[in-house]
């Protein structure tokens, strides 16, 4: 079967896992135009963003935003997809997945890798995000 045979749903969920399993960065914002490069944590199917004091810092977001993923290399956008937006407080069962993936994936932190999940859970918001591939485009 060819590129060409391949469903465009199926396509699209392709650029999605290729997306994230090949970057640790993607543009997120309200809309397409309002997105800013932020780091990320993918436990599929959610991907993981965290903002707070001494962290980076995330556009206002409502119910949904846009998810702008591009080739590490070329730049060149693979997939835009809008996303729906939930908050993850500490007592969810996702909580502890979520940030220990979030923790392996923070470069530069000021605390050890272990130890950050506790600082998020009194200071950080983290953001879960569930990509809508049947919505998505190139």
């Amino acid at each position: 079967m060819s590129d060409t045979d391949v469903p465009f749903e199926a396509a699209l969920a392709a650029n999605l896992q290729r997306g994230l399993a090949k970057s640790g960065v993607l543009w997120l914002g309200p809309t397409e135009h309002e997105a800013v490069p932020v780091w990320f944590a993918h436990l599929d199917p959610y991907v993981y963003v965290l903002t707070g004091p001494g962290e980076q810092n995330v556009p206002h977001l409502g119910d949904e935003a846009v998810m702008v993923l591009r080739d590490k290399d070329t730049r060149s956008r693979i997939l835009v997809a809008p996303v729906e937006v939930g908050r993850l407080a500490p007592s969810h069962e996702r909580w502890t997945g979520a940030t220990e993936a979030l923790a392996k994936g923070r470069l530069n932190a000021a605390a050890l890798p272990s130890d950050l999940p506790e600082r998020w859970a009194t200071g950080a918001v983290v953001f879960e995000l569930l990509p809508l591939v049947e919505d998505a485009h190139h």
